[in-house]
């Protein structure tokens, strides 16, 4: 059998590339009896579909026109397809809590393309319940897909680095707050990332002298200029600390379960601190972040980057993400073991 992922993957952004190792190791435990060949892509003909027998839109933000106008030139050729996670995103904020006749940014035919799908497709798993109920006001058989969680819950290294190693502190004595940022070129609720960049300096700050450390990371290579401006804006540099290197995720993994919490800018540093069991605070600057968070009941913990107090509103979630571990652990817990559970049963597909 001849199987073609379909993921943003080869442009160094984390996300990306963690789900699709996911998928090729827990493909590998599936398939261990049988003979496959696994490629991945992004852009692809016609004439490459051909080749394959399976064609699976990968976890990310995948639904829209291009992954789903794979999908049915792929279903159009005779081959079998699948989406494993993949979710919705650049919707208006506005649809976050309302989502009927939700305007969205896709062609006049995406629905009837979309509907194909759904109804050919395999398996058909959702990041979360917001582009669950999207795909609904859509119009698709609601009993044909599922919310099967974000892929990149499944993340559990067997082998972990020492994360002492990485840290100016020794993490068993200091409390270390983990602080993603990056960019995306201002396409972000509020328009404006400067804005945002400028408030969480006031963050650290303030952290800093609450008593705790910070660690500023990145996850994409085109992250590293925004992390090192945010670095240099602040004062204290021997109770912060900022790393330009890319870590792995099982490397990230290893860092911030040791952190007592993560603030942090894109999806999959938000989705790699859950796995860890440390809770996060998510900057919800676009669609993707609300849906992911209210997969896992932490909607709560998510502040949109159109705020104009963050500051304070940070504040007073660092409290209760310190407060309530335990209920975020318990939370987390509950349904990763629901998706974990649909996720690698519908690799029972390739049998």
């Amino acid at each position: 059998m001849k199987i073609l992922y379909i993921g943003w993957i080869g442009h160094e952004n984390l996300g990306d590339e963690l789900m699709k190792d996911l998928f090729a190791q827990n493909l590998k435990t599936i398939m261990k009896i049988k003979d496959y060949t696994l490629d991945f892509g992004f852009k692809v003909s016609n004439k490459m579909i051909r080749n394959y027998d399976f064609v699976v839109l990968g976890g990310g933000s995948l639904i829209g026109s291009t992954g789903i106008n794979i999908l049915n030139k792929a279903l159009d050729e005779g081959k079998k397809v699948m989406v494993w996670g993949s979710g919705v995103d650049r919707l208006k904020k506005r649809a976050i809590s309302n989502l009927n006749n939700p305007a969205h940014p896709f062609k006049k035919d995406f629905a009837g393309k979309l509907n194909n799908v759904v109804n050919n497709a395999e398996y058909f798993g959702v990041r979360g319940p917001l582009t669950f109920n999207f795909l609904k006001q859509m119009g698709v058989d609601e009993n044909k897909i599922e919310i099967s969680g974000d892929p990149g819950l499944l993340l559990n290294p067997s082998v972990k680095i020492d994360p002492i190693q990485e840290l100016n502190w020794d993490y068993r004595k200091e409390n270390i707050v983990g602080i993603n940022w990056g960019t995306t070129n201002n396409d972000i609720y509020g328009k404006d990332e400067l804005l945002v960049e400028n408030q969480l300096v006031n963050v650290c700050n303030s952290l800093v002298q609450r008593g705790y450390k910070i660690f500023i990371y990145n996850v994409w290579s085109k992250d590293i200029q925004p992390c090192a401006r945010l670095y240099s804006k602040i004062q204290d540099k021997e109770n912060v600390q900022w790393s330009s290197k890319l870590y792995h995720q099982d490397e990230l993994f290893s860092l911030l379960e040791k952190f007592a919490f993560t603030i942090n800018f894109k999806l999959h540093p938000n989705v790699i601190s859950a796995a860890a069991n440390t809770p996060f605070i998510a900057l919800g600057y676009r669609f993707k972040i609300f849906d992911f968070a209210k997969s896992i009941e932490q909607d709560n913990f998510v502040i949109p980057t159109d705020s104009k107090n963050l500051v304070e509103e940070i504040s007073l979630l660092t409290n209760n993400a310190c407060l309530d571990r335990s209920d975020f652990i318990n939370k987390v817990k509950h349904y990763r073991d629901i998706y974990e559970n649909r996720l690698l049963s519908s690799l029972n597909v390739f049998y």
